[in-house]
């Protein structure tokens, strides 16, 4: 009996393990504490871009560029940051890419309210991404 256990725990240690090992991309997370950073990837591997936001406020964040064929944008999600579900409450921008094909690039993250032309952003950070070949 104890055979058959041992058996059972090294099968499932084994099989946790590759699946661990499946996941080869990596990640990482970048803030504003990060600005100016370099965000070093292969194709395929991911990072997440994490900056505090307050919609109620009328200002959101505005990617530059919008598209490039270095990185891919995968998501975009805002989560609260707040205790319950309190209206006008602050949280977080949170976007995902991942890196598509060899080059590098400045990706800008400009806090404003895009409707004001003319007027400068409240915030601004960026981060220099490359990817290399595999």
């Amino acid at each position: 009996m104890r055979r058959i256990w041992a058996v059972a725990v090294l099968m499932f240690s084994v099989l946790t393990c590759q699946a661990a090992g499946a996941q080869s991309t990596a990640s990482m997370v970048v803030t504003t504490a990060d600005s100016g950073r370099v965000v070093n990837l292969k194709p395929g591997d991911t990072f997440e871009v994490r900056l505090e936001a307050n919609p109620s406020t009328g200002y959101s964040w505005v990617v530059s560029p919008e598209k490039t064929d270095i990185v891919r944008q995968q998501s975009m999600k805002f989560m609260r940051g707040g205790i319950g579900d309190v209206a006008g409450a602050g949280g977080k921008n949170i976007w995902k890419f991942e890196g598509v094909k060899a080059g590098s690039l400045k990706l800008t993250f400009s806090y404003e309210r895009p409707w004001e032309k003319g007027v400068p952003a409240v915030k601004t950070v960026w981060y220099s991404v490359v990817v290399q070949q595999p």
